[in-house]
């Protein structure tokens, strides 16, 4: 049984369709679009936001030292930061541990670091963070493959940040559309820019007619419980991904280069699709199993 969905595509994706005028845009439509740029801004700008991201070290057995100093494994930002300021053991049955060195001024979770073990973002759990200044570092789980990754609140790239700049809402890029599940999800191996492949569930087939083409797209879930469809996206940029190249249909004056999608499973899930942007005839992309 396949469930309807709506699917509202707006402005950081970019579909191939004919170049036909655009519909006027409803004001609460484009009040909501305007609102979720808001929120993803701020996300971003946040002092842990994706643009205080300085740095991923993926751990190897043993002891891994961090501070400032460059001859540490992993390597901290930040002014006032210690030469050395702890260690990180990767214990051969999985498990991390932090030891701060005295007076390095180093928290684990807001209290003062010591020797402790350090829980992970696995399965989606909020990990235990340590903090040096302006600095926070704590583990990623990618496949089984541990990783420490580095904020510092003061990265310059956040502090310069003037924006997102955005292309105008094209209503026509809100349709509707069928989710129609495959038997049994499908098992996905998926690039990621963070290292190793992840597996990934493919859970059916999202239909819809954009311009009066047929389209379609397969979503992923993290888990069978996962009730957040995550759409795939890619562009020419994306080499290393799950992407080929097809050629472009007569009348197409715009290329697929999708940004942002999810949606809600249920009786009536939705889809957001953002993006719209004019660009020249070149070649048209489908993508498959790319993660968000």
């Amino acid at each position: 049984m396949y469930a309807s969905v709506a699917v509202v595509l707006t402005a950081t994706t970019a579909l191939a369709l004919s170049c036909a005028r655009r519909p006027l845009v409803d004001p609460d439509y484009t009040a909501r679009i305007e609102a979720w740029r808001a929120r993803r801004l701020a996300a971003l700008k946040a002092d842990d936001g994706w643009l205080s991201v300085t740095g991923l070290f993926w751990l190897k057995l043993g002891e891994s030292r961090f501070g400032a100093g460059a001859a540490n494994e992993i390597v901290l930002p930040g002014a006032g930061t210690p030469e050395v300021a702890g260690t990180i053991e990767l214990r051969a049955d999985g498990t991390v541990f932090a030891r701060s060195l005295p007076g390095s001024g180093v928290t684990l979770n807001g209290k003062p670091a010591g020797e402790r073990p350090l829980r992970s973002d696995h399965a989606g759990g909020d990990p235990d963070t340590l903090h040096v200044g302006s600095v926070s570092l704590y583990v990623i789980d990618r496949g089984g493959k541990l990783a420490i990754r580095v904020k510092d609140a003061n990265n310059p790239g956040r502090l310069r940040f003037k924006g997102i700049e955005s292309f105008p809402i094209d209503a026509s890029y809100r349709v509707q559309g069928t989710f129609e599940p495959y038997s049994a999800p499908r098992r996905v191996g998926v690039a990621t820019a963070q290292g190793p492949a992840q597996t990934m569930l493919v859970p059916g087939l999202l239909r819809f007619s954009l311009a009066g083409r047929a389209l379609a797209l397969e979503p992923f879930v993290t888990s069978p419980e996962d009730v957040l469809l995550r759409v795939p996206r890619c562009d020419r940029r994306s080499r290393n991904l799950r992407c080929r190249p097809v050629p472009r249909r007569a009348g197409a004056c715009q290329r697929l280069e999708h940004r942002r999608a999810g949606l809600q499973r249920g009786d009536q899930p939705a889809v957001r699709l953002h993006a719209v942007r004019d660009l020249p005839p070149a070649t048209a992309w489908q993508c498959s199993g790319r993660p968000d």
